[in-house]
C-alpha cells in the first residue's frame, strides 16, 4: 500500500544546502544582491518556479539543483516508512506495557494525550520544533487518511462467522436499534426505508416490508416473531418510517450544536487547510492486480507454501481488499450513493475467499477464519488492517493540534455537542436494547455503535462477555448508514450551519460519515475531523468510570 504514488500531491522537501543564505521566508540572496523566491511545487510536478525581482524564469527541472525526481521519490517513501513505523512502534509498545501492567484504558488514547501535550509544550516554547515534527509525520497521517476505510473492512468480511451464534431474532432486534428504532419527535424526519433492507442484507436475516397508512407505519416481522416484537410507531406526514439509531443520533449533536451556537454565537473564521489524499493510479491498480494473480494461484496449489494457511492466503486476500477497495473508490459518485467503497471491498474480499475455499474444497468459513486469526503469530489479511487502528488513534493527536485554533474558538459548541451525543447514544442504546428484549451481552457489544472502530473495540472491552466481532460489524453498519444518507438528512432537518453539519455527522456516523461529508462539503471538514476524534475520546473516557459501566449495566438489565 505504501507505493510512491501514496506519497501525498502536497509533499515537500527541504534543500538540504542553500545556494546561499537561506531564510526562513524560503527566499535566497542570489549573487547578483537581488532577492528571489522559490516555489516548490510537488514532486508529481518535479519542477519549481525560479522568479528574480519582476522576472518570471522559465521554471526549471528539479535536476538543475542537483536533485534527481527518482531520487526524491526514493526520499519520499522512505520518510514515508519511518514516520509510519515510528507511530506503529509507539502503538505496539504501549499496547505490551498497558497489558502488563494489567491497566484497561486504551493504550493508543494515552499515546494520542502525550503527543498532543507534547505539540503545545513545543508550540508555546518551541514553536519551529512543533512545525518540524507535524511535517516529519505528515506523509504517515496522509496513509492513514488514504487507506483509513480498508482498517475498518475486516469486521464486515467475517460477519458471516461472528453472526452464527446470533439467533435471527436478535439480529433483527440489533438492526432496529441501529438504523430502525421507535423514539423519534414529530420534528424528526426519518430515513429512507432502504436503510433497514442494507442492514437486513448485511446480517442475512429477511426482516419487514413497509406499509404506510395515515400517520402509523406497520413492520411486519416474521411471524415467528412474538407479537410483543410487531412494532408500530407515530411518525410525520411526510417520513417513511421512524429512526432511532444513527438518525437519533445526529439530530441530537445537529440541535446541540445549533442551540450552543445561538447562545455563544461564535462567528465562523476560515479554519486551517486540510490536506487530502491522491487518487489512486492505474500503476497501483495493476501491481495490486498482479499480486492478487500470483499469490491466488500460488496458494491453490501449494496451501501451506508460506508455512501456515493463514499466511498463504495473506497475499491474495490482502490483495483483494485492496483492489476492492480501489475499484469502489473509483465509481461514479451516483453508484457510491448506495454502493459504498467499503461494501465494494467486502464482496470482493468475500468473493476471493469463496473462490477460494470452492477450488480447495474447504468452504468459506474456513477461509474467513485465516483472514482474521486473532493470533499475532499466525496473522491473517485482517489481521494486518486492524493492526493499523492504534495507529489511527495516535494520528487523532496530530489533527487536533492542527485545528486547535478551530477547537478553542468553538469550543462551547463542539465539547457539550460531543458529549451530549456520545452520552445519548451509550444510554439510549442500552435503553432500547432492554425494551425490545436484547441479549444483555448482545446489547453491550452494541453499545459503543456511533464511536470509530478502533475506540469502540476498547469500549467494549471494559465489560464482559463482548462480541468484539459484532462490535465492529454494528459499528461499521452504523457508519456505511451515514456515510449515504448523511448530506439527504442534513438537508431533511435543515441544519445549514457548517459547525452544525460536521458535528452532527462525526459524531453520529464517525469516519465513513466524516469522509461522505467532507468530500461535498470542504468547509466541515474541520468540524467532523475534531468531533470524531473527541466523540471516540470522550466515550472511552467515560466507559473507563466503573461508576457510569455500572449504570449502563443497569439500564441494560
Amino acid at each position: 500500500m505504501a507505493a510512491p504514488s501514496a506519497i501525498p500531491r502536497n509533499f515537500s522537501f527541504c534543500l538540504s544546502k542553500p545556494i546561499s543564505k537561506h531564510h526562513h521566508s524560503r527566499t535566497f540572496k542570489s549573487y547578483s544582491g537581488t532577492r528571489a523566491k522559490i516555489s516548490v511545487v510537488p514532486l508529481n510536478g518535479g519542477k519549481i518556479m525560479h522568479s528574480r525581482g519582476n522576472f518570471h524564469e522559465p521554471s526549471l527541472p528539479i535536476r538543475v539543483l542537483g536533485h534527481s525526481s527518482k531520487f526524491l521519490q526514493v526520499f519520499g517513501v522512505m520518510h514515508l516508512i519511518v514516520s509510519l513505523g515510528i507511530i506503529l512502534a509507539m502503538d505496539k509498545y504501549l499496547k505490551k506495557a498497558f497489558v502488563a501492567a494489567a491497566i484497561k484504558f486504551p493504550s493508543a488514547l494515552f499515546g494520542m494525550f502525550c503527543i498532543f501535550s507534547i505539540l503545545v509544550i513545543l508550540d508555546s516554547t518551541v514553536p519551529a520544533a512543533a512545525t518540524s515534527l507535524m511535517n516529519f509525520f505528515e506523509p504517515a497521517l496522509m496513509f492513514i487518511q488514504r487507506w483509513l476505510p480498508l482498517f475498518y473492512v475486516p469486521s464486515l468480511v467475517v460477519l458471516p462467522l461472528a453472526i452464527q451464534d446470533v439467533p435471527a431474532a436478535s439480529a433483527i432486534k440489533i438492526c432496529f436499534i441501529v438504523v430502525y428504532c421507535p423514539g423519534t419527535t414529530g420534528s424528526t424526519a426519518s430515513a429512507h426505508p432502504y436503510i433497514c433492507n442494507a442492514a437486513v442484507q448485511i446480517f442475512g436475516v429477511s426482516l419487514y416490508s413497509v406499509q404506510i397508512w395515515d400517520k402509523t407505519a406497520y413492520c411486519n416481522l416474521p411471524q415467528k416473531l412474538p407479537k410483543r416484537y410487531l412494532l408500530c410507531w407515530w411518525i410525520p406526514e411526510n417520513s417513511n418510517g421512524a429512526v432511532v439509531g444513527w438518525l437519533a443520533s445526529l439530530s441530537v449533536a445537529g440541535y446541540t450544536a445549533i442551540a450552543v451556537r445561538k447562545m455563544v454565537k461564535t462567528e465562523m473564521i476560515p479554519a486551517e487547510p486540510m490536506s487530502k489524499p491522491s487518487p489512486f493510479s492505474s500503476l497501483e491498480v495493476w501491481a495490486w492486480s498482479g499480486i492478487f494473480v500470483t499469490s491466488f494461484g500460488a496458494a491453490v496449489l501449494y496451501p501451506t507454501v508460506l508455512g501456515t494457511n493463514a499466511r498463504t492466503c495473506l497475499p491474495f486476500l490482502l490483495a483483494s481488499t485492496v483492489l476492492g477497495y480501489m475499484v469502489g473508490s473509483g465509481l461514479p459518485a451516483a453508484v457510491k450513493k448506495v454502493f459504498h467503497p467499503i461494501i465494494c471491498c467486502t464482496l470482493a474480499a468475500d468473493l476471493a475467499a469463496l473462490a477460494f475455499g470452492y477450488l480447495s474444497k474447504s468452504g468459506i468459513n474456513p477461509v474467513l477464519g485465516y483472514y482474521l486469526t486473532k493470533a499475532s503469530s499466525n496473522p491473517g489479511a485482517g489481521d494486518i488492517l486492524m493492526g493499523f487502528l492504534g495507529s489511527v488513534i495516535i494520528s487523532f493527536a496530530f489533527s487536533m493540534f492542527k485545528q486547535r485554533k478551530l477547537v478553542k474558538r468553538h469550543a462551547a459548541e463542539i465539547f457539550t455537542s460531543v458529549i451530549i451525543s456520545a452520552l445519548f447514544s451509550l444510554y439510549s442504546t442500552a435503553l432500547i436494547g432492554r425494551l425490545v428484549g436484547l441479549e444483555p451481552t448482545l446489547t453491550v457489544s452494541i453499545l459503543p455503535r456511533c464511536i470509530t472502530v478502533a475506540l469502540a473495540l476498547s469500549i467494549v472491552s471494559f465489560f464482559e462477555g463482548a462480541n468484539t466481532s459484532l462490535t465492529a460489524a454494528v459499528v461499521v453498519l452504523t457508519g456505511l448508514v451515514g456515510a449515504n444518507f448523511v448530506q439527504a438528512m442534513l438537508d431533511k432537518l435543515r441544519f445549514q450551519d457548517p459547525v452544525a453539519r460536521g458535528i452532527a455527522t462525526a459524531s453520529s456516523a464517525h469516519g465513513l460519515g466524516t469522509a461522505a461529508l467532507s468530500a461535498k462539503e470542504p468547509v466541515a471538514l474541520p468540524f467532523c475531523a475534531i468531533a470524531y476524534a473527541l466523540t471516540g475520546i470522550f466515550g472511552s473516557l467515560v466507559c473507563s468510570v466503573p461508576l457510569v459501566r455500572q449504570s449502563l449495566l443497569a439500564v441494560i438489565g
